[in-house]
């Protein structure tokens, strides 16, 4: 599944991650994806990342995992893992632009979510070691 990435959103320890759609797609409107790619030689956690995702598909929670690619940038081998794109963006980038504080009613509604999750995290055995504000992306209402 060939990628094209288009607009670098952040980076991490794992890897940087970019907007992305199918190479094979000539519209300019099909759907985006996030891709977070590293160097192929160093794509070990990326590739764990991967398959614990592919573990937990199909939770609503989550962000899902929709395949993995490799390719050849500036003459390097590069590790793909294409992912559900959150067009809200971080957590961490929501509660810094808010002026205020963010209300009662909305942090139920994050913290309902993330229970979610967590809980379907921990009944497949796993536990997550890095969960802060900056690792939980938002979505717009509608999109899960």
């Amino acid at each position: 599944m060939a990628c094209q990435k288009f607009q670098t959103l952040g980076s991490g320890s794992y890897g940087t991650v970019f907007v992305g759609r199918l190479s094979s797609s000539p519209s300019t409107d099909s759907p985006v994806f996030a891709v977070k790619s590293s160097k192929l030689e160093s794509s070990s956690s990326l590739r764990v990342e991967g398959r614990i995702l592919n573990a937990l598909r199909g939770c609503p929670y989550i962000v899902q995992c929709f395949g993995e690619d490799t390719s050849v940038e500036h003459g390097k081998a590069v590790y793909n893992l294409l992912l559900e794109y959150a067009p809200g963006g971080s957590l961490d980038s929501l509660i810094k632009s808010r002026t205020g504080s963010i209300l009662e009613f909305e942090v139920s509604f994050y913290a309902y979510q993330l229970l979610k999750g967590i809980l379907h995290v921990h009944r497949r055995g796993l536990v997550h070691c890095d969960l802060k504000p900056a690792n939980v992306l938002v979505f717009p209402c509608g999109f899960g």
